[in-house]
């Protein structure tokens, strides 16, 4: 590649990912970073798993979704962007999952951490079944709805991706 983006044939090269998005995907790792260090320096302090999770919980969704919403929305060489209305509906999807997946964690794990051994002990099938209808509850919803979306999803490919002018 020689300067100012050319290849050596003379073509330009296309970057698809413009000074603001990057700027996000950027926000969206440092966000995921935070909650990862929330998350250690609970368990450092606390000990205690549950909290370990419930402190990573708000961040790492945030950045989560909104990884997916802009990896949905990035045009490509071979694909077109989805509709930002439609991303959002994905957004939703997968919140619902991810959502009753942490709850059922700290749910499962706030009953099965006894603090005063600082071990995990055999909990009795009520902490199970709280966090399984946890899951349940966000997880089956969520769920369906992301097997709606996939079914309905019209083709993003580009037909003619080397020759499109843009």
């Amino acid at each position: 590649m020689n300067k100012g983006g050319h290849l050596k044939n003379g073509h330009k090269v296309r970057s698809y990912i413009s000074p603001k998005r990057y700027a996000f995907y950027v926000l969206f790792g440092l966000i995921l970073g935070l909650a990862l260090f929330m998350s250690l320096i609970t368990w450092i302090a606390a000990g205690i798993p549950a909290v370990a999770v419930a402190a990573a919980f708000p961040c790492g969704l945030v950045s989560i979704l909104g990884f997916v919403f802009m990896g949905l929305t990035q045009r490509t060489a071979t694909r077109k962007a989805m509709s930002w209305k439609r991303a959002l509906w994905y957004v939703l999807a997968v919140g619902f999952i991810l959502f009753g997946v942490f709850v059922a964690a700290i749910a499962y794990l706030a009953v099965a951490y006894d603090t005063v051994y600082a071990t995990f002990q055999l909990v009795d099938s009520a902490s199970v079944l709280t966090a399984i209808i946890t899951l349940m509850l966000f997880v089956l919803p969520g769920g369906a709805l992301l097997i709606f979306l996939i079914l309905t999803e019209k083709g993003r490919r580009k037909l003619c991706p080397h020759d499109e002018a843009e």
